[in-house]
């Protein structure tokens, strides 16, 4: 197949910020990945507060910077449940929280 055209397909796929709904669903598929590689005796979960803490934010990042925020939560949260105030130390501790803040106008609700 010499000198065959090849079309290029686009797929437009919309950023977090453009579609917050999909966040709550992305929260609990990357939570239950978390806890399947980890076997703990007791899982941790995001208080239903803390998901719509996250639907409130402009999410600057893609999917992978979700993922990478939940897995960072998850990780350095003591405790099983994970709360908002989870998500602010986030927030503040992460070039999410304070480069991508200034650069992209991502307020902290």
């Amino acid at each position: 197949m010499t000198g065959a055209v090849r079309e290029s397909v686009i797929v437009h796929v919309p950023a977090l910020r453009e579609k917050p709904e999909d966040i709550e669903l992305l929260v609990k598929f990357f939570q239950d990945e978390f806890n399947k590689k980890k076997q703990q005796k007791y899982q941790k979960q995001f208080r239903i507060s803390t998901v719509s803490e996250m639907q409130k934010q402009l999410w600057p990042t893609n999917v992978r910077g979700l993922q990478n925020a939940v897995i960072q939560m998850m990780t350095n949260c003591e405790t099983d449940i994970i709360d908002p105030s989870d998500f602010k130390n986030y927030l503040l501790k992460t070039q999410l929280g304070n480069w991508y803040a200034f650069r992209s106008g991502f307020k902290m609700a």
